[in-house]
């Protein structure tokens, strides 16, 4: 495939106009078209473009996306002449970069943008994995973010398959793949991805490996060393039982203030993936109970005034930073009734559809935090619903709030949103 080639593609004529990358499958090109439409295509190599190949493509493309987080092939093309093809898919929007940039310093790290990325991966593989697939081969290379707000996309999904059938293309990435995979003992599947998984949020929120520690540190990280660490003879850092891998103060000093800072209910989903999860596939963590955990997570986060590093609502490092030490005053809260809620109030904090519903619905809101213009100190709630809201201040005064306007939140405020009531108050 050479830039400048014209594509027939659903009846209308493409021109693949720039390379965008290239890789051991093949290369990834831009296509455009006369009417402003855009793809990404990925073009095989000659001996990938195999027949069971483009089967198992074809397949994807007509059961559809799982959800919106993923990059999903909408659409084969061929080329009869050289017996290669390639699929369809979205192009991945200029704002997302590869989670590994946020990780290595090379892109912003938000810290409440990357718990939200931790939620929202989490669901995506739920929703995957309800649909009856597996997919593979979970690493650094196909999770995408949006650095300013978390949202994910997850890329290369040619890999997916029907759990259970057939066998895979891939057997994942070394220090992603499950023990059992990395030692031929298994093949990929729903079960290796939940291990995957685990060490992907692992990396995420505590920007380390969950296998690597003071015994990984202490000598040559050679291959037979490597299938020792993570494979044969693997340990969490953080193993209740057994302390020799805790994480070395000189080489990650980051670690351990990161792993107290979380939760205690997402500590002990780490636990049970890295502990029980490392020898029974069975028993690791499976995705809806991430989701549960970490949008949780989502509304407790909470960040330090100092060093802008989180903690969490319910920690008991909540009332002194656990980074820096610093001690912290308990910020405002809302609490959603009658579903119980607790939503810290910050900038950018939403009631959504799931905080009324218990649905997992964040993307329709019905108000959202916001600074004041003028005085950042003073945050406010703006109603994003159709309609107004009821708002009592804190001497007990009513008033409406039409749609799109604001009104101040401090301790003793209520909010009445149909049959639900936000109570503002302090954490204490």
């Amino acid at each position: 495939m050479k830039v400048g080639t014209t594509l027939d593609v659903r009846g209308q004529r493409m021109q693949v106009r720039e390379l965008l990358g290239t890789g051991g499958e093949g290369e990834v090109f831009r296509i455009d078209g006369t009417g402003g439409q855009a793809y990404a295509l990925k073009w095989y190599h000659q001996p990938l473009a195999t027949d069971l190949r483009r089967q198992q493509i074809g397949e994807l493309i007509q059961r559809g996306a799982p959800s919106d987080s993923f990059l999903w092939p909408h659409g084969l093309i061929d080329d009869a002449t050289s017996g290669r093809f390639g699929y369809l898919m979205d192009l991945r929007p200029a704002d997302y970069v590869g989670i590994a940039a946020v990780l290595n310093g090379k892109a912003p790290r938000h810290e409440a943008a990357v718990v939200r990325f931790s939620y929202e991966l989490a669901a995506a593989f739920r929703d995957l994995h309800i649909a009856g697939l597996c997919y593979r081969d979970i690493n650094f290379g196909n999770a995408f973010v949006d650095a300013a707000t978390g949202s994910a996309l997850i890329c290369d999904n040619d890999n997916v398959g029907i759990e259970g059938v057939g066998r895979s293309n891939v057997r994942g990435t070394p220090k992603f793949w499950a023990p059992e995979v990395a030692a031929s003992r298994a093949m990929p599947s729903k079960y290796t991805d939940r291990y995957s998984l685990a060490v992907m949020l692992f990396y995420v929120l505590l920007a380390h490996h969950p296998l690597e520690g003071a015994r990984t540190e202490a000598g040559l990280a050679d291959a037979e060393a490597n299938l020792r660490h993570y494979v044969y003879d693997p340990l969490f850092c953080f193993d209740p039982a057994n302390d020799a891998n805790r994480p070395h103060p000189d080489y990650h000093p980051h670690v351990e203030a990161y792993w107290h800072a979380l939760p205690s209910e997402c500590r002990e989903l780490f636990i049970r993936s890295f502990t029980d999860g490392l020898r029974e596939p069975r028993d690791r963590v499976v995705d809806s109970e991430w989701c549960g955990v970490l949008a949780a997570m989502r509304d407790h986060f909470w960040a330090c005034e100092t060093c802008t590093r989180p903690t969490y609502l319910g920690t008991a490092a909540s009332d002194r930073c656990p980074h820096c030490g610093t001690d912290r005053t308990p910020p405002l809260t809302m609490k959603v009734d009658p579903n119980g809620h607790t939503i810290v109030v910050r900038p950018g904090a939403v009631v959504s559809a799931h905080h009324l519903d218990g649905n997992y619905d964040f993307d329709w809101t019905v108000g959202a935090v916001e600074a004041h213009p003028s005085n950042p100190s003073v945050l406010g709630f703006r109603n994003d619903g159709a309609g107004p809201i009821r708002y009592i201040d804190a001497r007990g005064t009513a008033r409406q709030v039409p749609s799109g306007r604001r009104a101040t939140l401090e301790p003793g405020v209520s909010i009445e949103i149909g049959r639900h009531t936000i109570s503002v108050r302090s954490a204490e």
